[in-house]
């Protein structure tokens, strides 16, 4: 949720045309949140940077996400 809010505030700023987040930036921002979290979540859990136990708890959040 914080990943989302921050993204779509960026884009509301950088938009200075929107008086408010709009149902098309906020798809905008969904879209661009879950690209980044993702691409985060896969960095975690590159087998060669986390413990087991790291790898098993990061792969819970992934699994829910599914």
């Amino acid at each position: 949720m914080q990943l989302l809010a921050e993204t779509a505030v960026d884009l509301f700023n950088d938009a200075e045309t929107s008086e408010h987040i709009d149902p098309d930036l906020l798809e905008r921002a969904t879209n661009e949140a879950v690209e980044f979290g993702d691409t985060v979540l896969r960095q975690l859990m590159d087998p060669d940077e986390a413990s087991p136990a790291e790898s098993a708890y990061l792969s819970g959040f992934q699994e829910q996400g599914r």
